[in-house]
C-alpha cells in the first residue's frame, strides 16, 4: 500500500516552517511548495489542455508562494487549509480569465468574418496628428500617466501605484481629468 504525502501531516513542522518561509528563507518556502505540489498536480488536472494545464501549474504554484506571504495567522494547524483555499480561489480566478480569454478570441472571429481586413481611412492622419497634440498638452507626470495606463499593455495599477508613490484611486481620478482635458482639446 502506497501513501501520499499530507501536507498536514506531522512530518512537515510547519510551526517552524511557516515563519521562516514568510521571512524569506528559499530553503523553508522550497520546502512547503513541494509538501503541497501534490495538491496543485491534482487542482491542475481540471485543465483538459497539456499546454495550458502546464501554465495553470506554474500559476498554482506561484498561488502557494502568494499563499505563505499573506498568511495571516499564528497557528500554523491552519496553514494548509489556508493554502488550499486560497489555491481554490486562484483555480476559479483562472477558470475566468480562460472563459474570458475564449469569448475574447470568438468576438474577434467574428468581427474578422463580418468585417473586410482593410479599410480606408484619409482622416486617420488629421486625427492622430490632433490626438498627438493634445496629449503632448498634458503636464509631463500626467502624460506619463496616460501613457502607462491606457498604453502600456504590461503596465498594471499596482506597478503605476509604486511609480507615483499615491492609491490607485487617486490615480485614476487623476487620469479620468487628463482624458477629460485631452478630449476637450481635441473638440
Amino acid at each position: 500500500m502506497t501513501t501520499t504525502h499530507n501536507p498536514s501531516s506531522n512530518d512537515v513542522p510547519f510551526k517552524t516552517l511557516v515563519p521562516s518561509a514568510q521571512s524569506g528563507n528559499k530553503d523553508a518556502q522550497l520546502t512547503l511548495v513541494q509538501a503541497f505540489r501534490p495538491l496543485v498536480l491534482k487542482l491542475a488536472l481540471q485543465e483538459h489542455d497539456p499546454v495550458q494545464r502546464i501554465e495553470l501549474i506554474d500559476v498554482l504554484t506561484i498561488g502557494v508562494l502568494e499563499a505563505i506571504h499573506k498568511f495571516p495567522g499564528s497557528d500554523p494547524k491552519r496553514f494548509p487549509g489556508y493554502v488550499k483555499k486560497y489555491l481554490l480561489l486562484t483555480l476559479q480566478y483562472y477558470k475566468r480569465k480562460q472563459v474570458r480569454k475564449k469569448l475574447l478570441a470568438e468576438k474577434l472571429n467574428t468581427l474578422e468574418r463580418t468585417n473586410p481586413v482593410y479599410i480606408e481611412d484619409f482622416g486617420r492622419t488629421e486625427r492622430h496628428r490632433r490626438l498627438k497634440e493634445a496629449y503632448e498638452s498634458l503636464p509631463p507626470e500626467d502624460r506619463r500617466l496616460v501613457y502607462l495606463a491606457a498604453v502600456d499593455e504590461d503596465a498594471k495599477w499596482k506597478d503605476i501605484e509604486k511609480e507615483f508613490h499615491a492609491s490607485a484611486s487617486t490615480l485614476y481620478g487623476k487620469y479620468k481629468r487628463a482624458l477629460r482635458r485631452m478630449k476637450e482639446k481635441l473638440e
